[in-house]
């Protein structure tokens, strides 16, 4: 699956799924992209924190991952990919490429996301909350978010 979009509450284990899912694929992947905020040097403190600069961490992100998605790469899309409309230009991403993709929805209780966040003060209360109430979980009906593991 040359695409793989993560997607999840934030402080959830998305990342660390993304680079166990890396580890256990390089056998079979010559070539592994692995993108996230991390990568793309966003900040999880302000990358989030308004919606001008939110829109500014979306678009480096989805424009990182259509400069990697080709039928010959795996690319693992590891970003908060919350909303469904977002999920739906990765889709369309890959359609373009003629290359499958597959949705992976990374479930945690709102209580360990929290905690974990405080362990790491990644995002402030204010902005953890704000993703948790706004994000779309994946529905594998719809033709973006399937295959959804």
């Amino acid at each position: 699956m040359p695409l793989v979009i993560l997607s999840g509450w934030p402080c959830s284990g998305k990342t660390r799924f993304a680079e166990w899912l890396k580890l256990n694929l390089e056998s079979v992947f010559e070539d592994i992209v692995f993108i996230n905020d991390e990568s793309l040097g966003v900040s999880k403190q302000t990358g989030y924190s308004d919606p001008a600069s939110e829109k500014k961490s979306r678009a480096a992100f989805l424009a990182a991952v259509e400069r990697q998605v080709s039928a010959d790469r795996l690319v693992i899309a590891d970003g908060l990919n919350d909303i469904k409309g977002f999920r739906y230009q990765l889709y369309c991403l890959a359609r373009a490429c003629s290359t499958p993709h597959a949705c992976v929805h990374v479930i945690t209780s709102e209580a360990d996301c929290r905690s974990r966040n405080d362990l790491c003060s990644r995002y402030s209360d204010r902005v953890i909350a704000d993703m948790i109430l706004r994000y779309e979980e994946p529905n594998g009906q719809n033709r973006w978010d399937s295959p959804l593991y």
